[in-house]
């Protein structure tokens, strides 16, 4: 995305995003922007809990908050709601 966006003359990825992207790479640990025009957020992936908690912990040392989120076993679900009356 980055190389498309540079191509294109017109980012994608903003330096914030280069920037974590980098430190999440420096601890081994894999990144991705997610959201819409270069990401609302990003997300961190590693099989390795120590590597996160490092990457965690030099994000938030730069500033970047983290918020941790789990996978559920069943995905997605959507659950309908009885309306009271």
């Amino acid at each position: 995305m980055a190389e498309l966006g540079e191509a294109a003359e017109a980012p994608i990825i903003s330096a914030s995003h280069r920037e974590i992207a980098a430190v999440c790479h420096g601890a081994g640990v894999q990144y991705k922007p997610s959201g819409a025009g270069g990401g609302d957020l990003g997300i961190l992936f590693s099989r390795n809990p120590d590597r996160m908690r490092d990457a965690v912990m030099a994000l938030e040392s730069a500033g970047y908050p983290s918020f941790d989120l789990q996978i559920g076993t069943h995905g997605i679900q959507i659950q309908a709601m009885k309306k009271e009356q």
